[in-house]
């Protein structure tokens, strides 16, 4: 799937265009827009960008699991290095690697809740001004469909990761 991002601040604009792209075959649910003010998107009958995908969780989670899976591996190979044995085998070194790897990951995912998604930082200035982003996910044979409608629309401009 391919990605167009339209920015403006006229909502009128961009329901126009998502029907005239909705009409061009685009289906509904491939067109969603990220703003600061959802109850206006929502009055347009436009579908908005999700509050989890607002935010920086899955990355930071991400980055949380693999500081987990080091920290665990560490912790798994401790009895070797060391040459520590403990009567119940390597069963307390498993569980602190277990543990290890769900507190990070978890503590990642605390950290990205409170971060803007870093996929959209490129407008996040834009849209703490009161613009709003139209994010277009369309297949390689729909593109110029999705240029062909978009055309009739210049309030809305097109940026680019």
């Amino acid at each position: 799937m391919k990605h167009a991002y339209y920015i403006s601040q006229d909502l009128d604009e961009m329901e126009s265009a998502h029907n005239d792209l909705v009409d061009q075959g685009v289906r509904d649910k491939h067109i969603h827009v990220y703003s600061d003010a959802d109850a206006d998107v929502q009055e347009h009958h436009l579908r908005t960008v999700s509050d989890f995908e607002k935010t920086d969780v899955i990355r930071s989670g991400t980055y949380g699991a693999v500081i987990g899976v080091i920290l665990a591996s560490l912790m798994l190979a401790l009895p070797t290095v060391l040459s520590i044995e403990s009567p119940v085998g390597n069963m307390p070194f498993i569980f602190g690697a277990i543990v290890l790897l769900g507190f990070s990951t978890w503590e990642g995912g605390l950290l990205g809740i409170q971060r803007e998604n870093q996929k959209f930082a490129f407008v996040n200035d834009d849209i703490h001004h009161g613009e709003h982003l139209m994010i277009v996910d369309y297949d390689e044979n729909a593109s110029s469909a999705v240029e062909k409608a978009m055309q009739t629309h210049p309030t809305l401009r097109q940026v680019s990761l």
